[in-house]
């Protein structure tokens, strides 16, 4: 993320940090008390995993968009 230049790369760097923190968070599990949830943002197709994140339980919360599109996203199984 230090070396994007510009919010196109930081979206690509953050999608290589946030698929396997997905990825990890999914094998090892979390207590229930989380309640996190998987999303991706269908606008990122250049993005590990179609931009996958996790979030507290919610309303969605884009991180790939912020408010610039904050609710844009879906549940990802």
């Amino acid at each position: 993320l230090a070396g994007a230049t510009d919010l196109a790369s930081i979206r690509v760097a953050f999608g290589h940090v946030s698929a396997p923190v997905v990825r990890l968070v999914e094998a090892a599990g979390l207590p229930e008390e989380m309640a996190l949830e998987r999303h991706r943002c269908g606008m990122t197709p250049d993005v590990p995993e179609g931009g996958v994140w996790l979030q507290r339980a919610g309303d969605i919360r884009n991180p790939y968009f912020g408010s610039a599109m904050l609710a844009c996203g879906a549940p990802a199984g």
